[in-house]
C-alpha cells in the first residue's frame, strides 16, 4: 500500500473541490505503445473481501489489520473503507495475466456515509457570538435560529435529501466575564484522512517538509486515535523533516501560558526529534534556513524507548511558554534522521506526537457550564430543516462495558448497537427510530439511525452500487492503481472560491496593481479580468475584441496572426493557472502513471458561447498543468 500514497488526498479532493474522477481512462493508448491491452469489467462478491482481508493482514502491520478486520465485517466499501487502496489486492489475483496498461472496470457496494455528522467548531460559535471562548448556543442564541445559518455555510453544496446529525453544546445561562483557559492552538489530528503515506496536510500545518529526502510527518490511526508520525526507516538518505504549526498567537497571553503535546517512540535506535520556537519565522518553507529557532527540547521528556516494538502515547510534560507571551510564534517539530544503509550510523526511530496544546489563563466572556445536545436536519427545498420529533440515544460508559470495546466505528456499530436497542427498549413498536450517537474515538462521535422491522433493530443506510476504473502499471511498478484522470467542468460565480473567479483575483494580485484596466467591476464588485479574459458572473472566457483591448499588450498587436496566437496562448495559460489554484495538492504521479485532468470550460467569441474541452497533463513547472490538446463539444 505505500505505494499508492496519494490515493486518500486524490479521494479528499473529489468530495471537496467538485472534481469529477470517472472511470473512463480516455489516453490510456497513449501512455504506452504496447497496443494488447485488455478492459475486464467485474462485479465483486462477497467471497472476494476475504481473498483482500486476507492480502492486508499479510502485510502485517497495525493499520492494515484494523482495515482487514473492519472489511471483513463490512462486505462493503465506504469513505472509511476505501476501495481505491483495497480492490488492487483482489485485482493482483484477478486478473494476474493482464499486459500493462490494461483496465479494470470493477463495481462494487460502497456505503455512503450511514449519516453525516458534524459537530459545531470553535469557529462556528464565533460565528454565532463574534465572542471569542463562548462555545455553547443559548437562549438568546437559539439552536434553532442558528443551526441552519451554520449548516448552510459549512455545506453550501448540499443535495436535496442530505441528512446532518448535528452535535452542539447548550447553557441555560447566559454568558458572563470569568476565568478560563484560553487555546491559543490545538491539534489532535482527528479531521484528517490517516493511513500509511497519507501526509499531515500543509492545510491545517505551516510546512511539512523533508529538506534533505523525501519523506515526511504522516497522518496515522492506531486504536481509533489519529496522530501524526515520521520514521526515517527505510528512507535511503539523511532526512530532516519539519512539521511547524500556523502562528500562534499570544498577544493577550500572560506568565501562566503552556505547551504540551503527547509523544511515543518506536524501535529506538537515535535521538531524532527536536523541538523548536520562532518569533520570526516568515511561514514558508524556504524561511526555515533564515528563521531564529529556540531549541525547547529540554524542556519536555522524550522517550529513549523501547529499542523494539512501540512504547505508548503519554504526554511530555508541559513547558512554561511565559516567555512567549504577547508574542506570536511558530512551532517546530523536526525530526533528522538516516536512512541509507550505505552511510552508518542508522538514525531511524519512529517518533509519533498527538494532542499538541498552546494555552493561557484569562478573564474571558464565556459560558460556566454547558451541556451536549444533538439536532437532526434534512436538506429540502434548498433548506436546512429541524426534525425535533427524531429521538436520540447516546451511549453511555455502561454501554460500552458491555460491548467490550472503548469506541465504535462506522462499520462495525451495526454489529452491536440493534442488541442494546433491543435491551434500551423492549418495548418499541415496529417502524420506531432512534438515532444513536456513539464514540468513533476518544475525542469524536459519530451517529447512524435505526429502525424496528419485525421485532429487530437494523441500520438505515443509504448503500449505492459504484464503478471504478483501475489501470495496471505493470509488475514493475506498483501493479492494478486506481485510474487518477481528473475531469472538472467549470462553474460561473463571483465568490472567492469559485472557478473563474479563482483567476480574476491572480490577476487582481498580479497584475492590477500596475494596470487596473485589466479588472472589470459591476456596483464596485469585481467580477472580470482581461487578461486572461475569465469572466466569473457570466462563466466563460471571453475573446471579445472590445473585451481584450483593455489588456495594453493585445492592443499593441497589428496582425490578425498575432492576436489569435495571443488569444489562444493567454487561454492556455489561464487554464493552467486555473488547475493550480483549484488542484494545488495534486502529485505528479500515482506509481508512475502520469495525471492529465481534463476542464470544459465556456468560451465567448463576441457573438456566441461555445463549450470547449482542454486537455492538460500534471508537470512539474511552476505552472503545475502543460496544455497537451483541446476540442470543440
Amino acid at each position: 500500500m505505500k505505494k499508492i500514497i496519494f490515493l486518500s488526498t486524490i479521494i479528499s479532493m473529489m468530495i471537496f473541490t467538485s472534481c469529477d474522477y470517472l472511470s473512463n481512462f480516455e489516453d490510456l493508448e497513449e501512455l504506452t505503445a504496447n497496443k494488447e491491452t485488455t478492459t475486464y469489467e467485474y462485479t465483486i462478491v462477497d467471497s472476494d473481501f476475504t481473498t483482500m482481508a486476507n492480502a492486508l493482514n499479510a502485510n502485517k502491520n497495525s493499520a492494515d489489520s484494523i482495515l482487514a478486520t473492519a472489511l471483513g465485517a463490512a462486505k462493503m466499501f465506504s469513505n472509511q473503507i476505501p476501495a481505491s487502496e483495497i480492490i488492487p489486492y483482489l485485482l493482483k489475483s484477478k486478473f494476474y495475466g493482464a499486459n500493462k496498461n490494461s483496465a479494470a472496470k470493477i463495481s462494487y457496494k460502497f456505503r455512503n456515509g450511514t449519516m453525516g455528522y458534524y459537530s459545531l467548531s470553535t469557529a462556528d460559535y464565533f460565528a454565532i457570538w463574534n465572542i471569542e471562548n463562548i462555545k455553547a448556543l443559548t437562549n438568546q442564541k437559539s439552536a434553532t435560529v442558528n443551526l441552519p445559518n451554520i449548516l448552510s455555510t459549512r455545506f453550501n453544496t448540499a443535495k436535496e435529501g442530505d441528512i446532518k446529525v448535528v452535535e452542539y453544546q447548550f447553557s441555560d445561562s447566559e454568558p458572563t466575564n470569568q476565568t478560563s483557559e484560553v487555546i491559543a492552538y490545538s491539534e489532535d489530528f482527528e479531521s484528517y484522512n490517516a493511513g500509511s503515506g497519507i501526509a499531515v496536510p500543509t492545510t491545517s500545518f505551516k510546512v511539512n517538509k523533508d529538506t534533505k529526502g523525501t519523506i515526511f510527518w504522516q497522518n496515522r490511526l492506531f486504536n481509533n486515535n489519529k496522530y501524526a508520525q515520521v520514521s526515517a526507516n527505510n528512507s535511503g538518505s539523511e532526512n530532516e523533516v519539519w512539521l511547524i504549526t500556523p502562528q500562534v498567537n499570544l498577544s493577550s497571553a500572560t506568565d501562566n501560558a503552556a505547551f504540551t503535546f503527547d509523544v511515543n517512540v518506536g524501535y529506538y535506535n537515535a535521538n531524532c526529534l527536536t523541538v523548536l520556537v520562532s518569533e520570526n519565522f516568515d511561514g514558508t518553507e524556504t524561511g526555515i534556513v533564515t528563521a531564529n529557532w529556540v531549541d525547547v527540547t529540554s524542556s519536555f521528556t522524550i522517550p529513549q524507548t523501547p529499542a523494539s516494538g512501540y512504547g505508548t502515547l503519554a504526554t511530555a510534560g508541559t513547558m512554561n511558554f511565559a516567555t512567549y507571551a504577547g508574542k506570536k510564534v511558530y512551532i517546530a517539530f523536526k525530526y533528522t534522521g538516516n536512512g541509507n544503509a550505505n552511510n552508518p550510523p542508522l538514525q531511524t526511530t519512529t517518533f509519533q506526537i498527538d494532542n499538541i496544546k498552546v494555552s493561557y489563563n484569562a478573564v474571558t466572556t464565556t459560558v460556566p457550564a454547558s451541556t451536549t445536545k444533538f439536532a437532526y436536519y434534512k436538506y429540502e427545498a434548498g433548506l436546512w430543516t429541524n426534525y425535533s420529533t427524531k429521538t436520540f440515544y447516546q451511549l453511555i460508559p455502561e454501554d460500552y462495558t458491555e460491548i467490550g470495546l472503548s469506541t465504535l466505528s462506522l462499520t462495525n456499530a451495526s454489529n452491536y448497537i440493534p442488541t442494546l436497542l433491543k435491551q434500551k427498549y423492549p418495548y418499541a413498536q415496529n417502524g420506531a427510530t432512534r438515532i444513536v450517537v456513539f464514540k468513533t474515538s476518544n475525542t469524536q462521535n459519530n451517529a447512524d439511525e435505526y429502525i424496528l422491522k419485525n421485532g429487530e433493530w437494523e441500520p438505515v443506510s443509504l448503500i449505492e452500487t459504484k464503478t471504478d476504473q483501475f489501470v495496471f502499471s505493470g509488475w514493475d511498478e506498483a501493479g492494478w492503481v486506481f485510474d487518477p484522470t481528473i475531469r472538472v467542468t467549470m462553474k460561473k460565480g463571483t465568490a472567492n472560491t469559485d472557478d473563474y473567479m479563482l483567476v480574476v483575483n491572480y490577476v487582481k494580485e498580479k497584475y492590477g496593481q500596475e494596470t487596473p484596466a485589466l479588472l472589470g467591476y459591476y456596483n464596485s464588485n469585481l467580477q472580470t479580468e482581461y487578461y486572461y479574459g475569465f469572466a466569473a458572473f457570466y462563466g466563460n472566457i471571453s475573446l471579445r475584441v472590445s473585451d481584450r483591448l483593455k489588456d495594453p499588450t493585445f492592443a499593441a498587436l497589428t496582425t490578425d496572426e498575432e492576436k489569435a496566437a495571443y488569444l489562444k496562448s493567454r487561454t492556455e495559460e489561464g487554464l493552467a493557472i486555473y488547475l493550480s489554484l483549484k488542484f494545488p495538492e495534486t502529485p505528479l504521479n500515482i506509481s508512475g502513471i502520469d495525471i492529465n485532468c481534463f476542464v470544459i470550460t465556456a468560451i465567448y467569441d463576441g457573438v456566441t458561447t461555445s463549450s470547449y474541452e482542454y486537455k492538460f497533463k500534471r508537470v512539474n513547472t511552476d505552472l503545475k498543468w502543460e496544455y497537451v490538446e483541446h476540442r470543440k463539444l
